[in-house]
């Protein structure tokens, strides 16, 4: 047996295929590590595989040797032929003997294909290893592969004994692609550990990740460290993809608070943490922002005397490093709206009353929010109007009275803006003096009467750039010798005390609702956006070296209801608000008061004693009827109340107010007893109540006896002067008197419907002291409604209806020359009580029941 080694066989493989040509098989055995070559003529090739150093190439000149037999002669190859055409037959088949030593047998010449099989059985030393399945392919891929062979490094050879994996991963193509199990090439272990994960990280706690919000500037708070390991250090907002300068808020004890400016859509903010001796951290959040342009927006203005300069009064040392010229308060006044809008958002959504905030009326102009950038960068902010009002400077710093002040700022603001039916104006009141705040002279606001109105008192210390906010809260220079604030009884306090004391109070008189309890301090309103507090002259304090959420002020409960349902607080979903919304009606039933509202009922307020109590919600679902039980609004009352007379303001959705002074007093003089001794309930009384006219009570005639087929109104002078009833029978009732001069309306009833009478459409005045019924309309069982009668001009409509369950029985009030006061009479309806079980009524979560 002629030994031929490894390399010499690959350099000598193509000649040896070229002159076979026809169909062959290869394989291998594990016995002595020979290649067997089996040809079409049933001859056979060993070829030992031998160890070498390294592979050297045969010489140039040398002729293509000839592959020897096993018994040292060289085989007479038949010449290569063609391959028949897939569709040709051949029309003689060699036979080929099996070979003893062959591990393969040949198939026919007349084939098309030959089969290389490789074992790695006979490849694998370790002998329990199955081997895999034999990979068949055609001539041209095995041509293919035997051309391009992978090459051997050095460090990896074929041995005659054993192949190692490493071998077997670069054997050559003619053993086929046989891969290595993985039991066989285990994957090495890893010995690196993970990352901790960094707990100085910054961490949001008052927002989440891809959160909406509606406003600019977003108030958030946030953690760096954990609570054994209080660190300080500073927090940059990189703002989404660089279009808003850097801004640096301070860390406190771990916590830090933010102002973030957003862009309407996604925004991408990173807050890098920066601390003596610790590695910069940071971390990214995306915050949505929806600009809302259903609400009414917020208007800030500045109101001038006639004659004034547009200076506000600064101390000297202010003065020279940022002015005090119209711009400059232009600039703080507009900061100073941001901030606002930024804590009531985080006020109410603590509350858990929705991320919602009101919104300032914008305008394209050069931005001012940041001192980074450049004049010329444009960005939609909020505008400030400048108004010149008639009185001179003199005469606003004079002005006593609250009502004449109303009344000269908005003649100022109409004059220049414009008459519109509906306003939410904070008007600044520029030259205010220093010594006297107009704070406490105003009893409006802007959410309330439409104009809320502030001096400028303190206006120097407030921040003017979003860059000065930290600084402004946390200034402690004081400037006590200066002629502006030496005239001051007491003492003026730090520069911080003043941002704090001012913004507060502009606060308070420009967005605050009124009628809600004793009077709020907002002088610790620097809590709510610094995370510490210096030491105060004003009140001798040491200060706070952490401010938490509990040493914030914030608004009550009962103000940020009344927030949460101002149309300038609406966000995109809640329900839209009614057209003309009335206020809520109040029905007497047997078992308590049943308060109605068409656009949903919002709160009740429980007071005894004149002192507000608790409140009962009806959030998130508003409905529109429900019913209070006596024994349930005591229930919650301490102990030493529960006797005394309870009180209730009713308010809707839509902050319409109706007050009842006593709840059980309402409930004794509504009831009435009918003469065949039923009891029944009078609504709520609409009109006025004129002594000198006469009262009247129709009670309706039973449906057994006769139904009522048409109603006529009468009216004079556009008034209503009565009303007559007309039942099948012809039989008539007059309610009022009869008036011929105008042609009376009738309303006739469908009787192919069951069509019956289901109340009245009232308007009265809302202009007049007296209230007086200005219009009316009749309301069928079938929702539809009679021509109305008289004018409604700057009137309110309220829908007389008897509550669920209940019928109509007759009218009640008071006639003169026309209808000064109208009421329903309403008793229970029995089949309808004893088929819904009206005493079961399911009990609701505030402790209210469910209306039937």
């Amino acid at each position: 047996m002629v030994g031929l080694s490894l390399s010499g066989f690959r350099k000598r493989r193509q000649s040896f295929f070229g002159q076979i040509g026809s169909s062959f098989s290869l394989s291998s055995k594990s016995k002595d590590q020979q290649v067997v070559v089996t040809t079409a003529n049933s001859s056979t090739v060993e070829i030992p595989v031998k160890e070498e150093e390294a592979p050297q190439p045969p010489p140039t000149d040398d002729p293509a040797p000839q592959i020897p037999t096993v018994d040292g002669a060289v085989p007479a190859l038949p010449s290569p032929s063609p391959s028949p055409a897939p569709n040709s037959s051949s029309s003689s088949s060699n036979k080929t003997a099996p070979s003893s030593d062959s591990t393969t047998t040949a198939p026919s010449s007349d084939s098309t294909k030959s089969i290389i099989s490789a074992s790695s059985h006979s490849l694998c030393s370790e002998a329990t290893e199955p081997a895999p399945v034999p990979i068949q392919r055609s001539i041209p891929t095995i041509h293919k592969e035997i051309k391009a062979p992978k090459p051997l490094s050095a460090k990896k050879r074929w041995t005659s004994g054993s192949l190692s994996v490493d071998s077997l991963a670069h054997a050559p193509s003619v053993f086929g692609d046989v891969k290595p199990s993985r039991q066989a090439m285990p994957s090495p272990p890893t010995s690196a550990k993970s990352t901790p994960h960094s707990p100085f990280v910054p961490r949001l706690i008052s927002i989440q990740d891809g959160q909406w919000v509606n406003h600019p500037i977003a108030l958030v708070h946030g953690q760096v460290g954990g609570g054994d390991r209080p660190i300080d250090g500073t927090i940059t907002v990189h703002h989404h993809l660089g279009g808003f300068p850097s801004t640096q808020w301070p860390v406190s004890s771990g916590f830090f608070k933010a102002l973030v400016h957003l862009e309407p859509g996604p925004n991408k903010i990173r807050f890098e943490f920066n601390a003596a001796k610790i590695s910069c951290t940071s971390m990214t959040i995306t915050i949505q922002r929806l600009p809302l342009t259903t609400s009414p927006p917020l208007q800030l203005v500045i109101l001038l005397g006639s004659d004034s300069n547009g200076e506000f009064e600064c101390p000297a040392e202010k003065k020279s490093r940022e002015g005090n010229d119209l711009e400059c308060a232009i600039r703080k006044f507009r900061m100073a709206g941001y901030l606002w809008q930024a804590m009531l958002a985080d006020q109410l959504a603590r509350k858990r009353l929705g991320c919602r905030t009101f919104r300032l009326e914008e305008e394209w102009v050069a931005d001012s929010l940041s001192k980074k950038d450049d004049e010329d960068h444009m960005r939609s902010i909020a505008k400030v109007h400048v108004v010149r009002s008639s009185a001179t400077v003199r005469e606003l710093r004079e002005i006593r009275e609250p009502a004449r002040l109303h009344r000269i700022v908005a003649d100022a603001v109409e004059g220049q803006l414009g008459k519109v039916p509906e306003r939410n104006t904070a008007v600044l009141v520029l030259d205010a003096n220093h010594s006297r705040k107009l704070v406490s002279n105003s009893i409006d606001s802007a959410f309330t009467s439409g104009y809320g109105i502030c001096g400028s008192k303190d206006l120097h210390a407030l921040p003017a750039y979003i860059e000065d906010v930290p600084n402004a809260f946390l200034d402690c220079n004081r400037n006590g010798g200066d002629g502006i604030l030496a005239g001051l009884s007491a003492d003026p306090g730090a520069y911080w005390e003043m941002a704090a004391s001012a913004l507060g109070g502009m606060m308070d008189a420009a967005v605050g609702p009124l009628d809600t309890g004793p009077p709020r301090d907002f002088s610790r309103i620097n809590r709510t956006f610094v995370t510490r507090e210096p030491c105060g002259f004003r009140q001798r304090t040491n200060g706070l070296k952490l401010c938490t959420i509990k040493d914030e002020i914030s608004w009550s409960r009962r103000d940020c209801l009344r927030f949460r349902f101002h149309p300038c607080f609406r966000i995109p979903t809640d329900p839209l608000p009614a057209r003309s919304a009335e206020p809520p009606q109040v029905y007497a039933v047997e078992n308590g008061l049943l308060v109605r509202a068409k656009c949903g009922m919002a709160f009740v307020e429980v007071f005894t004693g004149g002192v507000f109590r608790h409140t009962l919600e009806f959030l998130p679902r508003c409905e529109q009827d429900v019913l209070l039980r006596v024994e349930e609004l005591r229930a919650k009352l301490p102990r030493d109340e529960r006797d005394s007379a309870i009180a209730l303001e009713v308010y809707s959705t839509a902050l319409k107010k109706t007050r009842i002074p006593d709840f059980e007093d309402s409930i004794r003089k509504a009831t009435i007893r009918l003469p065949s001794g039923q009891p029944a309930f009078e609504s709520p009384r609409l009109g006025v109540e004129d002594l000198t006219s006469q009262r009247q009570t129709t009670l309706f005639h039973s449906p057994e006896t006769s139904s009522l087929s048409m109603v006529r109104i009468f009216w004079c002078y556009r008034r209503i002067c009565g009303i007559e009833f007309t039942y099948e029978d012809l039989s008539t009732q007059l309610f009022g008197k009869q008036v011929l001069d105008e042609e009376p309306v009738e309303f006739i009833f469908n009787k192919e419907k069951c069509e019956t009478l289901s109340g009245f459409n009232i308007w009265t005045a809302e202009d007049s002291n007296d209230g007086r019924i200005e219009s009316l309309e009749v309301v069928a069982s079938t929702g539809r409604r009679s021509a109305k009668i008289g004018e409604c001009k700057n009137c309110t409509g309220v829908l007389l209806q008897p509550p669920q369950g209940r019928v109509l029985v007759g009218i009640v009030g008071r006639c003169g020359e026309n209808v000064d006061s109208f009421s329903i009479l309403y008793k229970c309806n029995l089949d309808v009580q004893s088929a819904v079980g009206m005493h079961s009524a399911p009990i609701l979560s505030n402790g209210m029941l469910r209306a039937l």
